[in-house]
């Protein structure tokens, strides 16, 4: 049976790093937890004191986060089966193509949640698992440095660094293993569980279930990268809108 990706790490190789992964999650929070650091960010947060504190600290948290991401990778696969940039999914940049197929994807992702709030508002369904994403902006703090700094981790460093985790190495290895139906639907709970937001969890596995079908569509991990990037941009500007009041928080 041929593979449908030409990846050529294993599936025992996904899940050692799945797992050191998780592991090194769960440390690095019991780390946080148990130091005190959480409370100390919460009291900043309340009084409003400590504005470059604050920033720091977040900062520091994402950077965490994304070194765990890319370190159990880095030393698991990447340095074991040496990096090759189409491996993951980086073939050559299409603008056009790769715009067109990432705006397509968008446009049907914004249509499903239409649909499902529709069920929901006019329908009066309750869906355990669908609210909106709790806002992450407010963690940065208001000011120009810290809304600088958010727009950087969150539209620029965390589309790519997430799509080359889940996309080019997770959801490969699954596709090669169990097929592409069954490795779109595990890449996208596994993306959902690992975000830790499990009153938003149908969305957030909606999404990734999306990207997952255009990777596996394109054999391209470009489309997805553009993808992710217009839904952080969007969902940033509407939260700074909020902030700046030009919206209200009711909505």
């Amino acid at each position: 049976m041929s593979k449908y990706f030409q990846a050529r790490w294993q599936l025992k190789d996904l899940v050692l790093v799945l797992t050191v992964t998780i592991l090194l999650l769960v440390l690095v929070d019991a780390a946080i937890y148990y130091s005190g650091l959480r409370e100390y960010y919460a009291d900043l947060i309340a009084t409003g004191e400590g504005a470059w504190v604050k920033e720091l600290i977040i900062l520091g948290l994402y950077f965490l986060q994304s070194v765990i991401l890319l370190i159990p990778l880095s030393v698991l696969v990447i340095k074991k089966y040496k990096w090759k940039w189409k491996e993951f999914g980086f073939n050559r940049f299409k603008p056009f193509h790769h715009f067109g197929l990432a705006i397509l994807g968008y446009l049907f992702y914004i249509g499903v949640s239409l649909m499902i709030a529709a069920l929901i508002v006019f329908g009066g369904i309750k869906i355990p698992g669908y609210q909106i994403p709790e806002p992450t902006l407010p963690l940065f703090g208001e000011t120009g440095l810290a809304i600088t700094i958010a727009a950087i981790v969150i539209i620029g460093i965390a589309p790519i660094l997430e799509e080359l985790f889940f996309r080019g190495f997770i959801l490969q290895g699954l596709v090669n293993k169990i097929g592409p139906y069954f490795g779109a639907i595990l890449t996208a709970l596994l993306f959902a569980i690992v975000h830790l937001q499990f009153e938003s969890f149908i969305p957030i596995f909606i999404l990734s279930l999306i990207l997952s079908i255009l990777f596996i569509r394109s054999k391209s991990i470009w489309p997805c990268i553009i993808f992710h990037l217009i839904n952080n941009a969007v969902a940033f500007m509407i939260e700074l809108l909020m902030i700046k009041g030009l919206i209200p928080l009711d909505f």
